[in-house]
């Protein structure tokens, strides 16, 4: 009994080093896949997240090695901190999901403070340069205009549309001159980023939601089996 005990610690102690180096893999993903524009949302909950995602992964992959040991020489301490580690990592899994559902719940209306302000009083600005290129590129990778349109622009305090109606970024092709001379559908997206940008966050929160829930399970039954070993690892010292 004890033997299977162990093997199947160990078993999903690898599930758990694997899980850890993914949930590593994910954070950095998502801090990558939106780090050309996730300035415009500030210290958004989503950037938390992705810090959050890589400092859970990479303990987790640390405790699992710690689990592995444990398990193989059945040492009553390490399972001890195996289980505490583990009970920590999941209630910290645990804040990072109510983080998450506080985000979901406002991720309709979070970019319009920082994406409809940034467009409207930030773009092109002496030294807002960061900003600028964000923006540009938020309408190049989603293929929209403006926040809401690309009529957004002729509200932009900053910038000019003495010459031209909207920033190239919008443009269809980029290199073709004046392309954004004027808002034609031929030349220029006509939608705005708005609706792709909320579902791009969506889609982040559900993966990281999923991939949460996954890793609490595998931790869930981890614990269940490192407290059994441990409890029995105790016995037996007591015996000797």
């Amino acid at each position: 009994m004890a033997n299977c005990m162990k093997s199947t610690l160990l078993v999903f102690n690898i599930i758990c080093l694997l899980a850890g180096l993914g949930v590593l893999g994910l954070g950095f993903w998502v801090m990558l896949e939106g780090s050309k524009f996730l300035i415009l949302l500030e210290a958004s909950l989503l950037s938390k997240a992705s810090y959050m995602l890589i400092a859970v992964g990479g303990f987790i992959s640390f405790i699992s090695l710690i689990g592995c040991w444990g398990a193989l020489t059945e040492n009553r301490c390490l399972l001890g901190s195996y289980f505490t580690c583990l009970l920590l990592i999941t209630l910290l899994q645990a804040a990072a999901a109510v983080l998450g559902f506080m985000f979901f719940d406002n991720v309709e209306s979070y970019p319009d403070k920082y994406v409809g302000d940034a467009i409207l009083k930030s773009y092109s600005l002496a030294g807002k340069n960061l900003v600028t290129t964000a923006i540009d590129t938020l309408q190049d990778k989603f293929s929209c205009c403006g926040y809401n349109s690309p009529f957004d622009w002729g509200h932009s305090e900053t910038f000019n549309t003495s010459v031209v109606a909207v920033p190239i970024s919008c443009c269809f092709n980029q290199n073709e001159p004046m392309c954004n001379e004027q808002v034609l559908p031929t030349k220029i997206h006509i939608k705005g980023c708005k609706t792709k940008l909320v579902s791009w966050l969506k889609d982040n929160v559900q993966v990281i939601s999923a991939v949460s829930i996954c890793v609490v399970f595998i931790q869930l039954i981890a614990m269940t089996i490192s407290m059994c070993l441990c409890k029995q690892a105790g016995e037996w010292s007591h015996r000797a």
